[in-house]
């Protein structure tokens, strides 16, 4: 069994004033995110973080549908070309 590592971004430093927390859930073999941020510059940095940790993540789950957590989900899909996305309770969008 892996160990998962967890590291948590948040863009709460925008104009728009969200704070949104994004979760990097990872081990040696794959990574999923939650959340994506409310923000397209917050988004970017957030992909950057990711970068960093040398992962690419297979999947992205929305925690719930408000607009904060998923508004930047297009700037992570393509970065990261993932094409599966789900909602709690799990739904694949």
């Amino acid at each position: 069994m892996s160990n998962l590592k967890i590291k948590v971004f948040n863009g709460g430093d925008t104009l728009a004033g969200f704070a949104v927390n994004s979760v990097l859930i990872y081990s040696e073999n794959d990574a999923v995110l939650l959340d994506t941020q409310f923000s397209q510059s917050s988004a970017h940095r957030f992909v950057g973080m990711v970068t960093e940790n040398g992962v690419k993540p297979s999947r992205i789950y929305i925690s719930h549908f408000h607009p904060d957590h998923f508004l930047a989900l297009n700037v992570i899909k393509k970065n990261f070309q993932i094409s599966r996305c789900y909602r709690f309770p799990i739904l694949q969008i």
